[in-house]
């Protein structure tokens, strides 16, 4: 039984939707007390930043910091009685004099199974590497990226046309359960410090390869049209929210509506043309097919109605 006459103070740090759904999760809960929220300064492009928002709508105390591990913020960390700090998608490693302020120390969500994709952009790395299992890390922090001791790990299957979008809500829902199960533990073992809570069984999954899950950039975003369908399929699917893109006649295409076919004997074997008001570009075993495209500073346009004004593809 849990002892809900006792509660956890938090402080909760992150700067993306993951953090927010993280947080929409715990504060469902009475036994979980938000004390306040640390989140990156606000983006020069004027994106607004999700936890900002979170925090200004539930009334709690936020910090957006450009340094969390200066003295000022130390000891406005110190001075808060706080039980844990909890981070999910920050991108800020905190130092030692941070990490031991906390009574059950700081621990971190991660969207990878550690310790594989370690690193900034586990995501997309999971859906662009073709991965068939992916799921979430929570881990004892220490000074180093991504690298302490796991406290909990669950798995999922992904599957056949997983979107980054889609993997990206699945694991942010999975984490908030997981998040919830520690610190339920932590009350249900009258307040134990949680490397003691937990022993965990290493699976066949993490005693995997290690690799990193860098920073993804603009450039990733190029679709190389000399690869298989499937390896293309899988930079749209990782990059669902963005525009991938190509050059033709090095004019930069974005890509807005496509699909992917296999080789046909009915189609020409040139590696671009037209045909039924789609433009068909040859792959390695196939064709991309393009219905809607936008070209730079241009408002995106079907294809049909570029031919009739703009047909750079003759």
């Amino acid at each position: 039984m849990i002892l809900i006459n006792k509660k956890i103070n938090i402080i909760f740090a992150g700067s993306e939707q993951f953090t927010v759904n993280n947080l929409n999760y715990l504060i469902k809960f009475n036994r979980f007390k938000i004390v306040c929220i640390f989140t990156k300064p606000d983006c020069k492009l004027n994106k607004i930043n999700p936890v900002k928002k979170f925090a200004i709508k539930n009334n709690i105390k936020f910090f957006q910091p450009n340094n969390i591990n200066n003295i000022y913020y130390y000891n406005i960390i110190n001075n808060l009685n706080i039980d844990i700090i909890i981070v999910s998608s920050y991108g800020i490693i905190l130092d030692k004099n941070i990490l031991n302020i906390p009574k059950y120390g700081c621990i971190n969500v991660h969207g990878s199974i550690l310790p594989k994709w370690k690193g900034p952009a586990p995501i997309y790395w999971t859906i662009l590497s073709g991965e068939q299992v992916s799921g979430i890390t929570i881990i004892k922090m220490n000074e180093k990226i991504d690298n302490g001791d796991i406290i909990f790990q669950k798995y999922i299957k992904l599957k056949k046309n997983e979107t980054y979008i889609n993997l990206y809500n699945r694991l942010s829902k999975l984490s908030s359960y997981g998040l919830v199960f520690i610190l339920n533990k932590i009350l249900y073992n009258n307040l134990l410090p949680i490397n003691k809570i937990f022993n965990i069984k290493l699976s066949k999954y993490y005693l995997i390869e290690k690799k990193y899950a860098r920073k993804i950039n603009k450039n990733d975003l190029e679709i190389n049209l000399k690869e298989k369908n499937k390896n293309i399929y899988k930079k749209f699917k990782a990059f669902i929210e963005k525009k991938c893109f190509f050059y033709f006649k090095n004019i930069k295409i974005n890509i807005i509506k496509y699909k992917l076919i296999n080789k046909n004997k009915n189609l020409i074997e040139k590696n671009i043309f037209i045909k039924n008001k789609k433009i068909y570009i040859k792959t390695l075993d196939g064709f991309l097919v393009l219905t809607k495209i936008q070209f730079i500073n241009k408002k995106p346009i079907y294809v049909s109605n570029m031919i009739k004004t703009n047909n750079i593809f003759k």
